[in-house]
């Protein structure tokens, strides 16, 4: 009887000890981001606090061009807008230095907008401009709400809206790299 104790007692030890080493949290040298295929987008370099959470930020380097876009879970977008002079986003388009670009970055100044989640680079010095027309990149919504993609948003002539921003460039369109949903594991 007393074997049948101590067996018992030492087979409740064990299940505890493996209880409490399970509970324990184990490091993840890198997370990364991936897209609905399970393709690699890249490793998380860092975050910032967007809508609607703390969202992960992907650094890239297109045609010798670094820059980093955050993550969302139906898209990659920037921290700015592109806007343009017609009211349709077609024509040079620009990125504005009042709208999260108010000092110089060690990084290239990007945007991500129409055509599908197409990043734009600076590419040329700032100048005065009235804007006509600006595209966001995807937003953050929050769960069980439809995706809201990159999408061109004529403004209203009056009253008129000039600011200052820096031409742009097309650079890559993401969307035909990567598909949405993303998720980080």
């Amino acid at each position: 009887m007393k074997g049948r104790v101590t067996t018992f007692v030492a087979v409740i030890g064990i299940l505890f000890l493996v209880a409490a080493l399970a509970q324990r949290p184990h490091p993840i040298e890198q997370l990364a981001v991936y897209d609905s295929d399970g393709r690699r987008v890249g490793p998380v370099a860092g975050g910032e606090d967007a809508l609607n959470g703390f969202e992960p930020l992907v650094s890239f380097n297109v045609e010798g061009v670094p820059f980093m876009l955050l993550v969302f879970r139906d898209g990659l977008a920037s921290n700015t807008n592109v806007v343009w002079e017609s009211t349709d986003c077609s024509g040079e388009p620009f990125i504005p230095l009042e709208i999260g670009h108010s000092a110089p970055s060690s990084l290239p100044i990007v945007a991500v907008a129409v055509p599908g989640s197409t990043v734009y680079v600076e590419n040329g010095t700032a100048l005065t401009v009235t804007l006509r027309s600006l595209s966001t990149g995807p937003l953050n919504l929050p769960a069980n709400t439809p995706p809201f993609p990159p999408t061109c948003f004529p403004v209203e002539p009056n009253p008129i809206v000039k600011l200052r921003a820096v031409p742009a460039r097309p650079l890559i369109d993401m969307s035909t790299n990567f598909k949405p949903p993303f998720t980080v594991r």
